[in-house]
């Protein structure tokens, strides 16, 4: 009888470990026949994202300008930067930058490299593999090992979040040669920088922004920006010593921006608010297809990302989106009124702003003060990109009024130069006024200040002036649509949004 158990017992086991076996072979196979595909027709997947249907190349933006020279400098010397990591919003054309750099390494080195791209989330959603298998099959498929390969090699991953052992897994490739060069791309920048910094600091971040103005212009309509004029108005905005002298040096750069502007048709200003800053939404017909998508997008994040970064449960997504929408037609609110209205708590408000902010669907900035006052007031919270507002007002309708939706864009406009600027780069820092009659925003630069104030219309200098009465500037700058002038009590600038939009 024991016997029998045992027998029993030993052969349910040899038919465990046998489905374990053809379960793996099988997992194995379906990983064999992804690479495969993904090396036959990259291509082709990819040639949507770097030329229209009618075959009009789309231009290159500045951050492939950076990731060719990563490139470039590693097939010359074979030294530098082996690993690329560009976070940022989804919509903001990071797969167009693997795509234009695979077309670019497969144009200029064909079959003296081996080149692969494939999108993480794919082999981990489709075929519930991960990295490290992809990796080792494709190594299989090399015939030959990471550490003695003959040709160099580049691997172009996208959505690299949807492994969370993504880090740690690529800087064991990185450590195990020198043959390889990565660029992957994720939809979180704070998220990607917070979990590879156990890289030791062997990659680097090229942080994918929406689009500028400018960016827009030529990616959408092949109206090329001056070179060197965005420096120009940006050091007369930031670096000059009195509002006079930014006066001055905007004064002189005035030609070459009014040449630029005889480009553009200015109707494109309209449609950038709504949609020109996300690159994805460029090819739809109508202002309610650009919304649809925009806010389908927005769901992928707060499904996708936002449980990801903050360890919500999906009885916390209704609120969060809720929490958009109450947002898009606020300036800063009181954390108590607004888990009343949540039915949240202060804590859980936190986190979700927490992850907006990681996600980069939101900017954050801070209110002025000592850090025990500020404590007290609430931060406002501006939208990464104007074109995430403007889906919320269309969908949702407004309450406010046509001026005061559009005010609200441009604040939006100004957030993301003062992030691209500032923020993300650390350098400076951008806080809010919250006194009434005030100022938007002060930049403060470690030294001295400069009191910004932004909106739509012919708007004069008193906002800007009653800051500067109870905090020592340097000068003020007032952004709307009067014409570029000095103040008459000189203290500050009038700036056109024909100027800042260029920045």
């Amino acid at each position: 009888m024991a016997m029998d158990k045992l027998f029993v017992y030993c052969t349910i086991q040899e038919i465990a470990i046998a489905c374990i076996v053809q379960y793996t072979s099988i997992m194995n196979r379906d990983t064999t026949e992804y690479i495969q595909r993904q090396l036959a027709l990259g291509r082709q997947r990819l040639r949507k994202y770097i030329a229209s249907p009618n075959g009009r190349v789309y231009p290159q933006r500045y951050i492939f300008v950076k990731t060719k020279q990563y490139l470039e400098s590693f097939l010359r010397t074979r030294t530098g930067k082996r690993w690329v990591i560009i976070p940022g919003l989804r919509g903001t054309g990071k797969t167009t930058i693997l795509a234009q750099s695979h077309n670019y390494l497969h144009r200029e080195y064909g079959e003296n490299i081996n080149l692969i791209y494939f999108s993480l989330n794919e082999a981990v959603e489709t075929l519930g593999s991960n990295l490290m298998d992809v990796l080792s099959e494709y190594e299989r498929l090399l015939g030959e090992s990471y550490e003695v390969l003959s040709k160099p090699t580049f691997i172009l991953i996208d959505e690299v979040q949807s492994d969370p052992k993504w880090a740690p897994v690529l800087k064991a490739l990185i450590d195990r040669t020198e043959k390889v060069f990565i660029i992957c791309t994720g939809s979180s920048a704070v998220h990607l920088q917070d979990t590879a910094d156990i890289t030791g600091r062997r990659a680097v971040m090229e942080r994918m922004y929406p689009m500028s103005f400018c960016e827009f212009e030529m990616v959408k309509n092949d109206v090329y920006p001056d070179k060197g004029l965005k420096k120009l108005i940006l050091d007369a905005l930031y670096g000059s010593k009195d509002a006079e002298e930014c006066y001055a040096r905007l004064s002189a750069s005035k030609l070459r921006v009014d040449q630029y502007w005889a480009k553009v048709d200015r109707s494109h200003w309209r449609y950038y608010l709504a949609a020109g800053s996300l690159p994805f939404v460029l090819t739809e017909r109508s202002y309610a297809d650009i919304s649809d998508a925009i806010l389908s997008n927005m769901d992928k994040v707060i499904t996708k990302d936002l449980l990801q970064i903050g360890k919500f449960t999906q009885d916390t997504i209704p609120a969060i989106k809720r929490l958009l929408y109450i947002l898009a037609e606020s300036d800063a609110i009181s954390d108590n009124k607004l888990s009343e209205m949540l039915k949240i708590t202060r804590v859980t408000l936190n986190n979700i702003y927490d992850a907006l902010v990681k996600a980069e669907v939101l900017i954050r900035i801070p209110p002025n003060g000592q850090q025990t006052t500020a404590s007290k007031k609430p931060s406002k919270y501006l939208f990464m990109s104007p074109a995430i507002r403007s889906a919320l007002f269309y969908i949702a309708g407004s309450s406010d009024t046509a001026s005061t939706r559009e005010g609200r864009l441009l604040e939006d406009v100004a957030g993301l130069h003062f992030y691209r600027t500032f923020g993300a780069l650390q350098h400076g820092e951008v806080v809010y006024d919250s006194t009434q009659g005030s100022a938007d925003f002060l930049y403060k630069d470690g030294v001295s200040q400069i009191a910004i104030e932004v909106g739509k219309g012919l708007k004069d200098a008193r906002q800007v002036t009653a800051t500067m009465k109870r905090l020592k500037c340097r000068y003020g700058l007032t952004v709307s649509a009067q014409p570029l002038m000095l103040s008459s009590d000189k203290q500050s600038v009038m700036v056109p949004w024909d100027f800042f939009a260029l920045t």
